[in-house]
């Protein structure tokens, strides 16, 4: 049985009558351990969906249709008490821009000590040994768990957060934009000390992220997402090598190869579709070089093509033939 199985997900904000959707549509699965990478642009939906998986919607926003099963456990219908059981213990969030999701009038120590006690029956010995633990294990020195959140650098609050969301080793850890804000040899430590806690406890990982070049590195699979939905999904490698969908191969146009002699950057024209007044077909079409009139008449459907999944009309032109 999947870990995580979220089918036909559709996030909204607002009433009835004047719904947008953020998400639109969304099906996919997650197996134990495995690392899963969304992708896309700004307001794309990408956190939405992270909030929409964890119950943790504000409103206006709301799921609109769909269902997100947690080991065969609907979590849009289970009661609110047995949501809070299982968050964290069994799925956890490291929200964007975690380095200031901390309490700042609380010690490290203090906010780990706060999770134990809602989740555990842990004495304060215990609490502190594994406070400690925890921190040695994401390279913080012990002596800091009695700081508070303004005595830590930026990095270092990023990696308190990453060790809150795995204090009760969680099966599942949703990742939004973890590394945003942080310099690039900042980015680099933590990518690798997340590399390296996965490898020794086996979580699985949904990775949300702008950032394609970063998601390439660490995810089995990777799914791209566009105006509220996904567009591509395939194993990472493959999608390096061979993207199928035009907004995968314009994503990867935006990246330089450092190794080349000539680095040429390549920007996407256009905008993404306004989601209160959405495009009638495929919500690429105004900004796709192969475009032709059936894009703008019907919305493609995410079908396999191969072991991969792509939502394009114009694949097999593009691809010159294929098994689709």
């Amino acid at each position: 049985m999947s870990l995580l199985s979220v089918e036909n997900l559709d996030v909204a904000y607002g009433s009835d009558e004047s719904s947008v959707y953020a998400v639109k549509d969304v099906s996919f699965t997650l197996q134990p351990g495995e690392f899963l990478g969304i992708v896309g642009e700004s307001g794309c939906g990408k956190s939405t969906l992270g909030y929409a998986i964890t119950r943790l919607l504000r409103n206006p926003g709301r799921v609109a249709g769909g269902r997100v099963l947690f080991e065969g456990k609907d979590l849009a219908n289970l009661p609110e008490k047995e949501i809070r059981r299982l968050r964290w213990k069994e799925f956890s969030l490291v929200m964007q821009s975690g380095m200031n999701a901390l309490n700042p009038v609380l010690s490290i120590r203090k906010q780990f000590e706060d999770t134990f006690e809602a989740h555990t029956n842990l004495t304060k010995v215990e609490m502190r040994r594994r406070t400690e633990d925890l921190l040695t294990m994401v390279n913080i020195d012990t002596s800091f768990a009695d700081r508070f959140p303004h005595e830590l650098s930026g990095g270092m609050k990023q990696r308190v957060a990453i060790a809150l969301a795995l204090s009760l080793n969680p099966k599942l850890v949703i990742m939004d934009e973890p590394t945003t804000a942080l310099d690039v040899v900042v980015q680099r430590a933590i990518l690798q000390n997340l590399k390296r806690l996965r490898e020794e406890h086996q979580f699985a990982v949904i990775f949300i992220s702008h950032d394609l070049g970063t998601v390439l590195e660490m995810a089995d699979r990777i799914a791209v997402m566009y105006a509220g939905k996904f567009v591509e999904m395939q194993k990472s490698q493959d999608l390096l090598k061979k993207p199928l969908h035009p907004y995968s191969e314009a994503l990867l146009g935006c990246f330089a190869d450092p190794r080349q002699e000539k680095i040429e950057i390549r920007g996407i024209p256009g905008s993404p579709p306004n989601m209160k007044n959405p495009p009638k077909g495929c919500p690429f079409a105004a900004r796709c070089n192969y475009v032709i009139s059936k894009c703008h008449e019907k919305a493609p459907p995410l079908e396999f093509y191969g072991t991969a999944q792509v939502a394009c009309h114009v694949v097999d032109q593009r691809l010159g033939g294929g098994n689709k």
